[in-house]
């Protein structure tokens, strides 16, 4: 990936790394996303940035149908779910508008409101609402996550629109409480 004239490594070889048994996401944990979804009753997902797409990395407390989307749909393009826009949010100006461009250029008027959306994620720090079309009648908090001060990742608690509405802010008050927990792992000196 180019940043700013500066060239780093994709997720792309975290994903090969995934294949091979090793998480692209060095401070979120399989158990993590179990916790979180113990705790909360809803599916725990976490996903990365792959070019325009998102990939889920890692699930948990998922039902048989959302195992099946998450598995046959695991790229998919950013603006389509709540873990995509929050990754698209984060994305240098340049980026996130090439690729909103992309997906919606011939709609202007859902482009500004995609746009609008993702600086609302950005002001607020996570995602409330509707999961997107890819997942229709699923309602998710998402957030991203940091490792060493860059986003690296998103994750999502997520449930049927008439489990988890009425407790959006719950969800967002311990998303936010897992997601600065696991920044401060990266900071953490090595041993």
């Amino acid at each position: 990936d180019e940043d700013e004239h500066r060239f780093v490594l994709g997720p792309a070889p975290y994903l090969l790394s995934l294949r091979a048994g090793h998480s692209p996401v060095g401070v979120v944990r399989h158990s993590d996303l179990v916790e979180l979804a113990e705790r909360t009753g809803a599916s725990a997902v976490l996903a990365v940035r792959v070019g325009d797409a998102s990939v889920y990395v890692d699930w948990a407390g998922t039902d048989d149908p959302f195992n099946y989307l998450t598995v046959r749909q695991l790229r998919t393009p950013l603006p389509e779910t709540a873990v995509g826009r929050v990754l698209l949010a984060h994305l240098p100006d340049r980026d996130r508008h090439e690729i909103v461009a992309e997906e919606l250029g011939d709609d202007p008027r859902a482009a500004v409101a995609l746009l609008t959306e993702l600086e609302r994620i950005r002001e607020r720090g996570h995602l409330l609402g509707d999961s997107g079309p890819m997942l229709r009648g699923i309602t998710a908090v998402a957030a991203p996550v940091r490792e060493e001060g860059s986003v690296v990742a998103a994750v999502a608690l997520a449930g049927a629109h008439g489990d988890v509405t009425h407790r959006l802010q719950e969800f967002a008050g311990v998303l936010t409480e897992a997601v600065a927990q696991w920044s401060e792992r990266s900071l953490a000196p090595r041993e």
